[in-house]
């Protein structure tokens, strides 16, 4: 079992409410354990590895819209799936790779 941290931003455009609804049932299926009391903002436990995860949570979102990351906390690796448009974020963790 791992550890992962996972954010994630649905732009309010189009269907955003069941895109939500959906990418946090989706992230609670995939968990063993969560803790969710900030926004927008998971700590699981899952049996998944950090590449399944990201490539299954990036289906439930619109990937012209919206973002899902997902970071492994036992190892440098995280994936990020969606609209990124601010590259700071591969500078502060540069073993993050799109999906």
């Amino acid at each position: 079992m791992a550890t992962f941290m996972i954010s994630f931003r649905i732009k309010e455009i189009g269907d955003h409410e069941s895109r939500r609804e959906m990418l946090n049932i989706a992230i609670q299926a995939a968990a063993d354990t969560y803790w969710d009391q900030t926004t927008s903002f998971y700590v699981i436990t899952a049996s998944n590895s950090t590449s399944g995860l990201i490539e299954h949570l990036k289906t439930f979102i619109d990937d012209k819209h919206d973002i899902v990351l997902v970071r492994s906390l036992e190892s440098k690796i995280a994936y990020v799936a969606g609209n990124v448009t601010d590259n700071d974020l591969f500078l502060i963790m540069p073993y993050c790779k799109k999906a």
